[in-house]
């Protein structure tokens, strides 16, 4: 099994030394002229249930591709339904149906706006969109022996677990006040679900986006059944609005570790209710 994954190891590490892993999504996609439904996954709450993957047989799963995660296989993802679209005779492709994550929130850094433009153009016909977007998690260093701690390793630091998680939050929020996720979902006109999630919070709990910074004031998907957000901060009037204005059309309705800012969930939940 050892060398199994030893092999396995050094196939990985020439792939994406050559980028052959965003070269096959480019060179694939655009030959799925039918293509409606694309899951990108690193992430348990996405991962299909019995998929097999190159690592089956492997002692330890090799780790997650360069950083930023997700990032290169996003970009190559939607360069590729970009091409399709263009190619493509008028209306006969139409992806209804995206999830991404984990996807690192400096994919929207990185970002241009001709970029958008374009992925708005591939995803415009979207009934499904659901993220989740990396905050940054602390990684224990390794010596020379990868089986033994390093030499300035501190037990009580790798005890502290909660710091190990959302290390990037602050940075995640300022590029998050941004609005181009926001302005990405707005675009999405024909919306039925939609997830949006940021995978942890700080130690400090601090939060990596604020409800504005995701969900454009006032604005309503006319079709959205369903909504899914997670750790996310807002007050609670911009929260009680969002239900208000999609009343007659939601269904599902799911708020993990959603932090309200300067009220209690014993004064919304009652008005949620009505």
């Amino acid at each position: 099994m050892y060398r199994e994954y030893c092999a396995t190891l050094v196939e990985q590490d020439y792939m994406l030394a050559h980028d052959l892993d965003t070269a096959t999504l480019l060179e694939v996609v655009p030959r799925f002229t039918s293509l409606r439904e694309f899951t990108f996954s690193s992430y348990w709450e996405f991962h299909p249930k019995g998929a097999k993957t190159p690592f089956d047989g492997c002692l330890l799963f090799p780790g997650p591709t360069p950083p930023p995660r997700g990032s290169r296989e996003a970009v190559a993802f939607l360069e590729a339904a970009a091409q399709l679209a263009a190619s493509s005779p008028s209306g006969s492709t139409k992806l209804e149906s995206l999830t991404l994550g984990l996807l690192s929130w400096r994919f929207f850094e990185q970002s241009d706006t001709a970029f958008l433009a374009r992925a708005l153009q591939t995803c415009r016909d979207l009934t499904a969109f659901r993220i989740c977007i990396d905050t940054g998690m602390k990684e224990r260093a390794l010596g020379n022996d990868a089986w033994a701690p390093p030499a300035d390793y501190d037990p009580d630091e790798d005890r502290d677990e909660e710091h190990h998680f959302g290390t990037e939050v602050a940075e995640c929020s300022r590029v998050m006040a941004s609005g181009m996720l926001r302005e990405f979902l707005r675009c999405l006109q024909h919306l039925e679900t939609l997830q949006v999630s940021f995978l942890y919070n700080s130690a400090e709990f601090e939060f990596p986006a604020l409800l504005g910074d995701v969900i454009q004031p006032k604005h309503r998907w006319e079709f959205l059944a369903s909504l899914k957000l997670e750790n996310i901060a807002c007050e609670r009037q911009e929260l009680l609005s969002v239900l208000k204005r999609h009343k007659d059309t939601l269904e599902s309705l799911s708020l993990h570790s959603i932090s309200l800012r300067s009220t209690s969930w014993l004064v919304l939940l009652p008005q949620i209710r009505k």
